[in-house]
């Protein structure tokens, strides 16, 4: 009787030893699943270099400089990495007049896939606008040539600008071609233009094969103007928008 009285005793005392260590090791001294959408002092940091940088290979008119958006040390020509995100903005231009347009040349190798499920497009990029000095921006979508991809997955999944459609080009147009937007949705007002590239995580120049001769973005002669005034240029020799 007292073995059975000492084991159920010992059989006890460890019971309530691992209830109580149990109890320690499930206590939740912190969480936060921001299903509440508010972030409260939680910070983001985007450590990732910009390759936007002036350039004389291959730059518009065949001298001078143009703007490149590439890694120089990748591929043939240069080129980028998988999940890259890298804008090029304009200085701020104030007062916009009346009916003014943006016009730019540009030429750029990325990839380019098939449709599946919202998604068309993979690597890509497209022109914005902000009105707000960078706070918030907008698709300028009245371009010409017009965008050939509607929703690249770049920028809206893996980017998270989904899951509206978030339009842009993609594919290869390796001869420097003239780029055109309306900008009269803007009169009045001050803007800042930017020039916005997105990648995938999966293929890239540095995958290697027929994608190492990718180069990415180049883009030169930007101007913003109406019939009577040029407010804005860039020829691609200076050191900055």
């Amino acid at each position: 009787m007292k073995k059975l009285l000492l084991i159920i005793s010992i059989s006890i005392y460890f019971l309530v030893f691992y209830a109580t260590l149990r109890a320690q090791t499930d206590t939740i001294v912190f969480k936060e699943d921001w299903e509440s959408g508010n972030i409260g002092t939680w910070t983001t940091q985007d450590n990732s270099p910009s390759y936007w940088h002036l350039d004389t290979t291959n730059a518009y008119g065949g001298s001078g400089e143009s703007w490149w958006m590439r890694d120089p040390s990748l591929g043939t020509n240069g080129g980028y990495a998988d999940a890259w995100y890298q804008v090029l903005d304009t200085e701020p231009i104030h007062d916009l007049p009346a009916s003014c347009t943006l016009s730019f040349y540009q030429r750029y190798s990325v990839e380019s896939c098939g449709s599946w499920d919202i998604y068309e497009g993979c690597d890509g990029m497209n022109i914005r606008v902000s009105t707000d000095n960078g706070t918030t921006w907008e698709i300028l979508t009245s371009v010409s040539p017009a965008y050939n991809y509607s929703n690249l997955y770049s920028f809206s999944f893996l980017h998270s600008e989904g899951p509206v459609s978030i339009p842009g080009w993609g594919g290869e147009l390796t001869d420097w071609t003239q780029v055109t937007a309306d900008l009269s949705a803007y009169s009045g007002q001050t803007i800042v233009i930017r020039f916005a590239f997105a990648s995938d995580p999966g293929t890239s120049t540095i995958s290697g094969g027929n994608f190492a001769a990718m180069f990415g973005w180049q883009v030169d002669d930007i101007v913003v103007s109406n019939s009577t005034t040029t407010l804005f240029s860039n020829n691609g020799t200076e050191g900055n928008l």
